[in-house]
């Protein structure tokens, strides 16, 4: 499933305008623990106040859909790739940018991008046995990619 979104022209702009840290947020835990840490005031400094929310409230959405409460979090300049071959009961991904992220999965996987991702759209992928996932190579662009699994 792919929610695409028209999200505030103050969100791109604050995008553009933001020094990002290179830093990478990695976490495993409960929906709590991570919510806990991407509120942490050393962490809020890195990244604009709407991304903050907005991971948040997907974080809360994975862990709803998937009833878990077991994620894995990644936020960063490179999509998590490890995260996404991994099997997890519902996988999220998510741009933060101008550029397209892609994906292929399932199990005619041919390692082709089957799937493309607007900026600020949110794919939820969900896991079946055998499932294989690719994330296409990231853009050339600094972009933010948030990657989200339910264990």
């Amino acid at each position: 499933m792919i929610w695409t979104r028209q999200v505030p022209d103050e969100w791109k702009k604050e995008l553009n305008g933001h020094e990002f840290s290179e830093n990478t947020l990695s976490l495993t835990g409960s929906l709590n623990e991570i919510l806990s840490q991407v509120k942490a005031p050393d962490f809020c400094q890195n990244y604009p106040e709407f991304m903050l929310e907005d991971v948040a409230q997907i974080a809360a959405l994975v862990a709803a859909f998937a009833v878990s409460d077991r994620l894995t979090f990644h936020l960063g300049y490179e999509p998590d790739q490890a995260q996404i071959t991994k099997p997890a009961k519902l996988k999220a991904l998510c741009c933060y940018g101008e550029s397209t992220a892609g994906w292929s999965s399932g199990s005619r996987y041919s390692g082709d991008v089957l799937s493309l991702l607007e900026p600020f759209g949110v794919a939820f992928i969900p896991f079946w046995n055998n499932d294989r996932a690719q994330i296409g190579p990231p853009s050339k662009s600094k972009n933010i990619f948030l990657t989200l699994s339910a264990l």
